[in-house]
């Protein structure tokens, strides 16, 4: 799976926040996914009516907190990353391996493809 590395884009820098497209997987493997990693631990999956709609999971990592959210306004990527935004920061490279191992179900991949227009793009080509 294509993921998305958020803030220092600088050689050599870990990832400590990034985005995967949404289309691709549903909360519930998110969980499995991060059960999944050495070191995640107190993963929960938000329930039907929690509070706040956009975060989908929260988990600790290195003994801090982390969410997956829905960004407001944005529909087509979870934003995996800190909870809080100060603090000392902590490579989360080990999660971002494993959400790049993940191959979802044909056709899971399939209408991945379709809804993020990526079968397009390859069929069409790029554009010039």
């Amino acid at each position: 799976m294509e993921t998305y590395p958020v803030g220092d884009k600088t050689p050599g820098r870990r990832s400590t926040a990034f985005e995967i497209e949404n289309a691709y997987l549903e909360p519930g493997t998110i969980v499995h996914l991060l059960r999944s990693v050495v070191g995640v631990s107190h993963v929960r999956e938000r329930n039907l009516f929690s509070d706040p709609k956009e975060i989908h999971a929260e988990f600790r990592y290195m003994n801090r907190d982390y969410v997956v959210c829905e960004p407001s306004g944005e529909n087509t990527r979870y934003w995996i990353g800190p909870r809080s935004r100060s603090g000392s920061v902590v490579s989360i490279s080990l999660i971002e391996d494993a959400f790049k191992r993940y191959r979802p179900p044909l056709r899971r991949q399939l209408i991945g493809d379709l809804m993020s227009l990526k079968l397009v793009r390859h069929i069409v080509g790029p554009q010039s």
